[in-house]
């Protein structure tokens, strides 16, 4: 490994440290692809095991196959206990996420047009990464279950990634009350960084992110009129 890519993944270890798997788990891959895996209108199978997992409050993390040889493909999910329209007010779009999720030092809606818009987005990393900065264009649309999404592809520019699309979706979860929230992303840095650095910073940041999520779904809903 170069020398000046050995720092860099010296650097994003120390950001993120090494992920934490338990004993046995060996973060199977997602069920075979459907026709856009990075975006499907349905939520992937779950065993009892997996749902085990959920209602303890734990992250899921599956992988996926990049859409191109070279990057990672990701899967993270985890229950959120709102509805999903509730989540959806959080979630709909990038506007306000450098109030809640970390290491967005950035986050600005623009050229919004029916149910698209883009997304101004900068992540703030320590040195000697510097900021990730991309534009990208979402789409939002209502899913047949009652769910949302919001899918993602970079637009033409001279931004820290080669490719970064994905989707956010919620969807509802049985037992009523609650919603499945699932992220999907195929992420292709600018910077030659190390599949395994990559995958292990998306593990390690997953938790962090859903916990965020869920406490800014939390405050949305506490300041909610009630009625009566």
């Amino acid at each position: 490994m170069p020398r000046n890519l050995a720092r860099l993944a010296l650097a994003l270890l120390l950001t993120i440290g090494l992920p934490k798997v338990a004993a046995g788990d060996s973060l199977p891959p997602d069920e075979p692809a459907p026709a856009d895996r990075f975006a499907p209108l349905a939520p992937p199978a779950l065993g009892d095991a997996d749902r085990a997992r959920l209602g303890a409050g734990e992250v899921l993390i599956r992988d996926l196959e990049p859409s191109a040889p070279d990057g990672i493909g990701v899967l993270l999910m985890g229950l959120v206990d709102a509805t999903p329209d509730q989540v959806w007010e959080v979630m709909q779009d990038c506007e306000k996420q450098d109030e809640f999720l970390p290491r967005i030092s950035h986050a600005a809606v623009q050229d919004r047009e029916g149910d698209s818009h883009t997304c101004d987005l900068v992540v703030d990393l320590p040195l000697p990464l510097g900021d990730l900065r991309t534009e990208t264009r979402h789409q939002v649309r209502r899913l047949p279950d009652g769910g949302h999404q919001r899918r993602w592809d970079l637009l033409p520019g001279d931004w820290s990634y080669l490719r970064n699309s994905g989707s956010w979706t919620v969807h509802p979860y049985s037992g009523g009350g609650r919603s499945l929230l699932i992220g999907r992303m195929d992420l292709l840095p600018k910077a030659v960084i190390p599949t395994w650095v990559m995958r292990a910073a998306q593990v390690r940041q997953a938790p962090e992110t859903f916990a965020a999520i869920r406490a800014r779904v939390r405050q949305v809903l506490s300041r909610a009129p009630t009625s009566g």
